[in-house]
């Protein structure tokens, strides 16, 4: 067996040591989250209590089946610690009639964010508040968000506070939609139980669901439209994501990553790369212009100058990264960290464009790498930000492992290679 053979077998499937480390290591955090020692965030009181027995069952059912059905049972795993999750979360919020965003209940602050944005939108044009106006502004008079993930408070703005018409329904929905179709595009692949081990070990990924549902639906997104421009649908791609960015600033490095990709792909036909860039560019110009017309300066200071920290309010978003940490020193480490990170931006693109990314996979990968770096030195981050080079590497390992024969190779189709 050649070298490539056995790592492309060691990521479809890992040694069953790795099933017990992450069971073991997960449900462990799950159990301090869920008796409020590790966060006293409900929501994640919730995730924690959802994971915990979910993975005593997934362990009960490895060991009757003797490991035969690793990957069926992590993927229950993965799956009740996401979907359970958030309906307890939406199910407790319902309940306690929490009202107003500064009150977490159930739910993260983002999620009342998104919906305040929805009745914002709807009322004056725009999402956003104007900072300037208030006295004493506060963490919860922020939004963060581009202006098209307010479409997802407009339920709530309509209809009222009900149980149904609570953000994380839709982010939920939209979000299995989009991977449903972006597997479907792909092929069909089969998911390595290497990949599922990953989503497992990772918390971000499924306690995101129950926070919020914001990133797990961004990330969704830019899988999609890489898959949209290996299939040589670049101007569908474009759309899918400018939508991304369009949500959430954070998806402008894969979007960066994807045209490249668009430029780069094989195959004669050439105008995958403008057709993509065409999209995205007038797409975004539709969805930010106005928001920024309406108001610029709550536009600057919402959008730009709180997620770089040079607001008027230091942002939420506190995980103890590298960057933050920094930044917290003064306007001197702030000034270090913005230094740091137009030096890494200046190194990934250097190195994108001197092996540029032609397969799908490399583009994953590449992606993967740009946002962890990204989120470890922004100046507000957090750990759940974890979920995007979580969800694309995952991503970079099944188109990986697609190349074996076990599953549907992720190659442009013969008639691409014509045109």
């Amino acid at each position: 067996m050649s070298s490539s053979s056995q790592q492309r077998e060691k990521i479809i499937n890992p040694p069953m040591y790795w099933d017990v480390l992450v069971l073991v290591g997960v449900v462990l955090y799950a159990t301090l989250c869920a008796f409020g020692v590790a966060t006293d965030v409900v929501s994640y009181r919730i995730w924690g209590s959802v994971t915990a027995v979910a993975g005593v069952v997934t362990a009960l059912g490895l060991a009757f089946s003797r490991g035969r059905l690793r990957t069926p049972f992590f993927t229950f795993f993965v799956a009740a610690s996401a979907l359970v999750s958030t309906i307890g979360g939406i199910v407790y919020r319902a309940q306690a009639g929490c009202t107003g965003v500064a009150k977490e209940c159930g739910a993260n602050m983002e999620t009342a964010v998104v919906e305040r944005g929805g009745e914002l939108f709807l009322q004056h044009g725009t999402p956003y508040l104007d900072i300037a106006t208030l006295a004493h502004p506060q963490v919860w008079h922020y939004n963060p968000y581009s202006p098209l993930l307010s479409v997802f408070g407009v339920p709530r703005a309509i209809f009222g506070s009900h149980w149904w018409t609570d953000a994380r329904w839709f982010f939920l929905l939209a979000t299995l939609l989009v991977l449903w179709v972006a597997w479907y595009m792909a092929d069909r692949p089969r998911i390595p139980h290497g990949a599922i081990l990953l989503l497992a070990a990772a918390p971000p990924v499924t306690m995101n669901f129950v926070a919020a549902g914001i990133d797990a639906l961004i990330v969704a997104l830019m899988v999609w439209a890489m898959v949209a421009v290996w299939r040589g649908q670049s101007f569908i791609g474009g759309l899918i994501a400018a939508t991304a960015a369009g949500m959430k600033l954070t998806a402008f490095p894969v979007v960066v990553v994807a045209a490249v990709f668009a430029f780069c792909r094989p195959g004669r036909k050439r105008s995958h790369g403008p057709l993509f860039l065409g999209a995205t560019l007038i797409s975004l110009v539709a969805v930010y212009v106005p928001a920024f017309g309406i108001n610029k300066e709550a536009f600057l200071e919402n959008v730009i100058r709180y997620p770089l920290g040079l607001s008027r309010v230091t942002s939420s978003a506190q995980g103890g990264t590298p960057g933050q940490l920094i930044s917290n020193i003064g306007p001197a480490g702030k000034s270090v960290v913005l230094g740091f990170l137009v030096v890494a931006v200046f190194l990934i693109v250097a190195w994108m464009f001197w092996q540029p990314p032609r397969t799908i996979t490399r583009a994953y990968a590449v992606s993967a790498v740009g946002l962890l770096t990204a989120m470890l030195l922004m100046p507000a981050s957090r750990f759940g930000y974890l979920i995007y080079p979580a969800v694309l590497t995952v991503a970079a390992f099944t188109s990986f492992c697609a190349d074996t024969g076990r599953t549907p190779r992720l190659r442009p189709h013969p008639a691409e290679s014509t045109q």
